[in-house]
């Protein structure tokens, strides 16, 4: 969902008004490209790797806070909103889905590596939009998806966290 893979015409982007969103940290990529897509008449698509990622540590997503991880929650609710309420022809619904509920569950894991104080308010918007969780369709996200009805959400992104974090320290990264 990087800003590099997508190229567009500048008719097309002036015609539909469609600019990044201002005051958004984290997901503004992702968010530009899926409302341009839903906009697109025609999308090509080549095999050529015509960019490389640079890993930086101190980038925004390595280095979260409770305005980067809640402008990502907002971003993933509001294009699963548009997909639920558009339901675009061209687009496979499940896999949209799918993609913004992992995307969702990712960031709002994270939580746990906040502050208590930070944490509160993520608590609340994820409780209040846990259905969310349920569209992805990795076995692990759905683990998830129970435990976050079950158990709720403070003790499941506890929970998934530590694994992510020892997943990553068993894998050297």
């Amino acid at each position: 969902s990087s800003m590099c893979i997508g190229v567009f015409s500048r008719d097309f982007l002036e015609k539909n008004t469609m600019r990044v969103r201002e005051g958004i940290s984290v997901g503004e990529d992702t968010d530009f490209l899926f409302r341009c897509i839903l906009k697109c008449e025609k999308i090509y698509i080549t095999q050529c790797n015509l960019f490389l990622y640079r890993y930086n540590e101190d980038s925004v997503t390595r280095n979260l806070s409770k305005k980067n991880i809640l402008d990502l929650l907002t971003v993933c609710d509001e294009r699963i909103n548009d997909i639920l309420s558009n339901k675009p022809a061209d687009i496979d619904e499940k896999k949209a889905l799918a993609f913004f509920a992992e995307k969702f569950i990712h960031f709002g894991i994270k939580l746990n590596r906040l502050p208590k104080e930070d944490k509160d308010e993520l608590i609340q918007f994820i409780r209040k939009r846990k259905h969310i969780t349920c569209y992805s369709n990795s076995i692990p996200d759905k683990v998830f998806c129970v435990l976050i009805h079950v158990l709720g959400v403070r003790f499941s992104c506890f929970v998934f966290d530590t694994i992510v974090k020892m997943r990553n320290s068993l894998r050297g990264g």
